[in-house]
């Protein structure tokens, strides 16, 4: 393993929340707005209105990981690098992952549209530690 590849796959990433909320934004909505219908009908299940509290992040997200992840719509062609590894975060349930695990997921969701993309791992290295509104953060 070079010295690049030990970087890439040392480091782990995940959602800075209280940044998120910091700046203005429900984390929670912006899971519930990122969720399958399906999704939306088991949160509406559990939960009365549109949920904005943060405490109900952790619920929204196992939610999305459970069900709307699943869904091959998840994550589609036309999704933006920045919007699709905030998915796969979200979908981890805002565990860490590495630049590796990020790209091998990204590759996954967009196997019928590689070709469309520059998928490589400094391209999504630039994108976590890049200025963004999805408040990603090292976390190694």
């Amino acid at each position: 393993m070079n010295d690049v590849e030990k970087v890439v796959t040392n480091k782990l990433y995940k959602i800075n929340i209280e940044e998120f909320e910091s700046r203005g934004s429900s984390f929670s909505y912006a899971i519930y707005n990122r969720m399958s219908e399906e999704g939306k009908g088991e949160a509406n299940n559990l939960f009365e209105g549109i949920p904005i509290d943060i405490s109900l992040g952790n619920k929204l997200m196992k939610i999305i990981s459970d069900i709307c992840s699943k869904n091959d719509e998840y994550i589609l062609p036309g999704t933006t690098v920045s919007e699709a590894i905030f998915r796969i975060l979200i979908a981890n349930q805002n565990e860490p992952l590495s630049v590796l695990d990020i790209h091998s997921r990204l590759a996954n969701a967009w196997s019928s549209v590689i070709y469309l993309k520059n998928l490589s791992e400094n391209v999504v290295t630039r994108v976590l530690e890049g200025p963004s509104s999805y408040c990603f953060i090292q976390t190694q």
